[in-house]
């Protein structure tokens, strides 16, 4: 119990007080550095008239899990500006903690290896986050930089657990800032709206050692890629590079990585001409064999469907429309497919071909319009799907069998593919009986994704669409088959 009368509490004072659980600092105005380092403490409630947490103050409290501000003394927590170096580092029982609503500074180090930290939440004003402030943090996966963020320190998340990375335009990184997230799986760069921008550049081993990193792509803003930037990135096998002219590469970027660099085929000479650029294996056409007739995709980077290499163009579709056939046991839904030539960046489709067959395509020249009403959706990061989420739409993949099926709950689907969200039926509970099939607006027969029921007498109401659904009494315009043959419905 600290006494009454005390309201200042000196450097380290408590310094190594192996039997200090709990603590009530309630009457204290003013803080030094390493007040709590390495105490046995479980919680704690933090006071309002201190608005800055030192450095030192928590570091190698291995115990706490919990802090907050004191209930009773409004602005208490929130009103903290600054987190202080090494503030928790070594806090390995801390699994998540939400962040002073007014924090803007989060000091070097301050959270180092407090490794189960898995949730960080914090508001709307923090700018900088320190050199190494979380570095060796392996339980955190996710890490959202929100618009106030302007500064990433050097190694500030090096060894931590991150799968995906979004950065934005106006940060400022410091080198290996990511260096050595083994689980990191996607990187977004943005392109920068502005010359005034900062992030023109990957900086010295950002990426480095990031061993599950599959691919990146470099907007057209990114004039510099720094040494040793991705070096070790063992599983990179695509860089898909955007800008018109070779950025300027330093020594060592893409050391002990299996990559392939794509260009735009329009620019792959000026590529070719840069010793550097040259000096890789630069290619401007992606090769895809389709194991399956059926399967999805999606970039982060604008796509054209064309044919290269002997090969002939990837054949992709997006959904626009969906369209309700009822039958006698269950709810047909169609998905109506329009063959695209190009796609926008993060634009879902649906691909067709024949299996074990390659197809090619390409970044695309100009970039196109991201459709507002498309109905395939992206997955930019290995997502959880639900049945049916907040909107009251249901999630819906396509499975081996060419059908699209109601997705299971917290079923993960991967980085690059693409689903269906769309609205359930009325009065179907969960969408149980609902079936979900795809029309395909050039699909000449009725071998499509749905299997046409057999031992089923053909009577003047019953027609199939293109694609093998049975309907009764069609409502919905469009070219149907009856007995054997095509017919509009108008």
């Amino acid at each position: 119990q600290i006494p009454q009368s005390v309201e200042e509490l000196g450097a380290t004072c408590f310094y190594e007080c192996s039997s200090l659980t709990s603590v009530d600092l309630s009457r204290i105005k003013k803080m030094d550095t390493g007040v709590f380092w390495h105490t046995p403490l479980t919680s704690v409630e933090w006071p309002a008239a201190v608005t800055e947490i030192p450095a030192n103050t928590f570091w190698g409290c291995h115990q706490l899990t919990t802090i907050k501000g004191i209930p009773s003394q409004p602005g208490a927590w929130d009103n903290i500006t600054k987190i202080g170096a090494n503030a928790f580092n070594e806090c390995t029982a801390l699994t998540t903690i939400k962040l002073p609503a007014e924090l803007k500074t989060i000091d070097t180090q301050a959270f180092r290896t407090c490794t189960s930290l898995a949730t960080v939440d914090y508001g709307t004003k923090l700018e900088t986050i320190g050199d190494g402030a979380f570095m060796s943090t392996g339980a955190l996966k996710k890490f959202f930089f929100k618009g106030s963020v302007k500064t990433l320190g050097a190694n500030a998340f090096q060894e931590s657990g991150l799968t995906c990375v979004h950065l934005k335009g106006d940060m400022i990184i410091g080198k290996e800032a990511f260096m050595m997230c083994t689980g990191l799986k996607y990187v977004e760069i943005p392109a920068t709206s502005n010359a005034s921008q900062p992030l023109n550049n990957v900086s010295e081993g950002m990426f480095a050692g990031c061993t599950s990193l599959p691919f990146i792509t470099l907007p057209a803003s990114i004039t510099t890629i720094k040494a040793n930037a991705f070096n070790g990135c063992a599983a990179l096998k695509y860089v898909n590079i955007l800008a018109d002219s070779p950025a300027t590469l330093a020594a060592n970027a893409f050391d002990n990585t299996p990559k392939d660099i794509y260009v735009k085929a329009s620019k792959l000479s000026a590529y070719q001409a840069n010793a550097a650029w040259n000096a890789l294996n630069l290619k401007d056409t992606y090769e895809r064999t389709l194991t399956t007739k059926y399967a999805t995709m999606t970039h982060d980077f604008p796509v054209e469907f064309v044919a290269a290499n002997g090969r002939e163009a990837m054949t992709a579709y997006v959904g626009k429309s969906t369209y309700k056939v009822t039958q006698p046991t269950k709810v047909q839904k169609i998905l109506k497919m329009t063959k695209v030539n190009a796609i926008a960046a993060n634009e879902g489709v649906i691909l067709a071909g024949t299996p074990n067959t390659t197809y090619t395509y390409r970044i695309a020249e100009t970039v196109a319009t991201k459709l507002a009403d498309n109905k395939v959706m992206p997955v930019r990061e290995d997502t959880l799907l639900y049945q049916t989420e907040a909107d009251g739409k249901s999630n819906w993949t396509l499975q081996p069998d060419y059908k699209l099926h109601l997705s299971e709950n917290a079923k993960t689907i991967y980085c690059g593919r693409a689903y269906i969200h769309e609205q359930n039926e009325a009065g179907v509970q969960g969408a149980k009986s609902v079936s979900f099939a795809l029309e395909l607006d050039d699909n000449p027969a009725t071998a499509g994704i749905n299997t046409v029921e057999g031992n089923k007498k053909d009577n003047d109401n019953v027609y199939y669409t293109l694609s093998g659904v049975r309907v009764i009494n069609p409502t919905e315009k469009g070219i149907y088959i009856k007995n054997g043959r095509k017919v509009i419905i108008r």
